[in-house]
């Protein structure tokens, strides 16, 4: 699990600064303002996930978010 969290990582950091479309899945639920949501490379339920917030952020919504930040297996991402 070691050598694959810094795989992911690496691959994952390599699309901070981009804008990506995400497909917004629903609210995060302990912080307001935060949603859950995928980019389209993260399958749900087996891929990590793209923490998005901003304006027009609802679930259902495909919103242009650039990535801002990439945690081991998660994006984070502002609309």
């Amino acid at each position: 699990m070691a050598a694959q969290r810094e795989v992911s990582a690496d691959l994952l950091e390599a699309h901070v600064g981009e804008t990506m479309e995400v497909l917004v899945d629903a609210p995060h639920p302990e912080w307001p303002g935060l949603h859950v949501g995928r980019v389209w490379f993260q399958a749900p339920e087996i891929d990590g996930v793209t923490y998005v917030s901003g304006p027009g952020v609802e679930p259902g919504a495909l919103v242009t978010a650039c990535i801002e930040e990439a945690k081991d297996y998660d994006l984070v991402a502002l609309a």
